[in-house]
């Protein structure tokens, strides 16, 4: 179901059993992979002393400059099928009934974060400063890529306002950054670039995430979750089946690479309310400095 979207009646006619049955099975897999301790055991976020992940520490344009980056971290709009109750929170702002999820990867293209169910028209930042208050944690001294739609602070390192910071906006101008912001912005849109390549990668492998099964919305909440699970799993067991998605995605980061080890033990706070002016200015100085290293 999840890999084709065939819907629920369409399973139990290829295989000969109740709609009931399928549906009841379906949802008992789904609720064991997208809880603990089986989902901890495959998304969970690396400790806190985690050195530079190699596809940057490998690359002079990234190593010197980011050595704080832990992970990407974006926002994507899953379509969803929600209750006639539930529609007016699952709108987005295109006209569509999604969920809105927030998720953070490696450039091992593993994810790390994943939190689903957030309503249609909720922004990303939004999502960062309130979904995971207790259980995103980072560490001093470390950030996530984010993009323009997240507002700069300890935790994201975030492009220049009023900078091409897309990889397309930049192939269609044709140019070379002309100055430090610029190459600034260039560099962190090739770095982020790997959140928009897991996300490509992840809505084609599973078509269920294009065309929602007929389930509750409190069921249809597991479903990305608990494909972020398979997905890790794949990625550790059988990298190369991979290849044939990130043929299909522009550009190339490195093969990913099989993580071991059991999740942290420890969860934090993200922040205390919203960031305040001081917060804003050193981080938007720290910006600053790697755009001048750069």
């Amino acid at each position: 179901m999840c890999v084709t979207g065939l819907k629920i009646w369409h399973v139990a006619e290829k295989f000969q059993h109740a709609n009931d049955t399928i549906s009841k099975y379906f949802k008992r897999v789904l609720m064991i992979v997208s809880s603990p301790p089986f989902y901890t055991k495959y998304v969970f976020l690396p400790p806190a002393n985690s050195p530079l992940h190699p596809f940057l520490a490998s690359n002079p344009k990234f190593a010197a400059s980011f050595r704080g980056a832990v992970a990407a971290i974006d926002g994507t709009h899953i379509p969803c099928c929600p209750s006639a109750a539930e529609a007016e929170d699952a709108w987005d702002r295109k006209g569509g009934l999604t969920q809105n999820c927030l998720a953070a990867c490696t450039w091992g293209l593993r994810f790390i974060y994943f939190i689903s169910g957030w309503e249609g028209a909720a922004a990303d930042g939004t999502m960062f400063a309130r979904a995971p208050l207790t259980d995103l944690y980072i560490a001093p001294d470390k950030y996530y890529i984010a993009d323009a739609g997240f507002g700069i602070c300890d935790s994201l390192l975030t492009p220049y306002q009023r900078v091409h910071y897309h990889l397309k906006e930049w192939g269609r101008a044709a140019v070379r950054p002309v100055n430090a912001q610029e190459l600034f912005t260039l560099r962190h849109a090739q770095a982020r670039n790997v959140i928009k390549r897991i996300f490509g990668i992840f809505k084609e492998q599973f078509a269920i995430l294009s065309h929602p099964a007929n389930f509750s919305m409190e069921i249809q909440i597991h479903i990305p979750p608990g494909l972020a699970v398979i997905h890790n799993m794949i990625t550790g067991l059988d990298p190369l089946d991979l290849e044939e998605h990130l043929e299909e995605q522009e550009g190339r980061g490195g093969l990913p690479d099989p993580h071991q080890g059991e999740p942290p033990s420890f969860l934090g706070d993200l922040a205390n309310g919203p960031v305040n002016r001081a917060e804003e200015q050193r981080a938007s100085a720290l910006r600053d400095r790697m755009a001048q290293q750069m």
